[in-house]
């Protein structure tokens, strides 16, 4: 399933990654892949929903992640523990390859999501919680929008 993506079992991560490209950011947490047919669910934030019904801040939160990641981008997808979830979506934690940008950290620090415990992928928990904080003393994005 993963055939069109290049492996690296580079030195930070615990799982193989791949690299590979964005096709399409379908909202502030999750894009699609069609190198693996399947869309990917950045472990560890929660961005506001905007299917079925849009939350307050999801549309920002949507545009946000394609302003980091456009279609076409080069993305890394590192692994946790688990690869899967139980709606058949990869789970990873997403870098931007052209500069290392953590995608997942990033959409925190600007406000366009919440963290999320992933059991057991906490690999990033506690970085991502302290960024939380400091969007939200700060009033980022969601922080002060809804």
């Amino acid at each position: 399933m993963v055939g069109a993506c290049q492996p690296d079992a580079g030195p930070t991560t615990e799982r193989v990654a791949l690299q590979t490209r964005v096709d399409y950011v379908v909202d502030g947490d999750t894009i699609w892949i069609d190198d693996l047919g399947e869309s990917v669910r950045l472990i560890g934030i929660d961005a506001p929903e905007i299917y079925p019904e849009q939350e307050c801040f999801g549309e920002e939160a949507r545009l946000g992640l394609m302003e980091l990641i456009p279609a076409g981008t080069r993305v890394e997808i590192r692994f946790d523990t688990d690869e899967i979830d139980r709606f058949g979506r990869y789970l990873g934690y997403v870098y931007r390859v052209a500069d290392d940008v953590f995608v997942n950290l990033a959409m925190v620090e600007a406000g366009y999501a919440e963290t999320l415990r992933f059991e057991p992928n906490v690999r990033f928990a506690d970085e991502l919680r302290e960024a939380e904080e400091g969007a939200a003393e700060r009033g980022a994005g969601l922080w002060s929008a809804c």
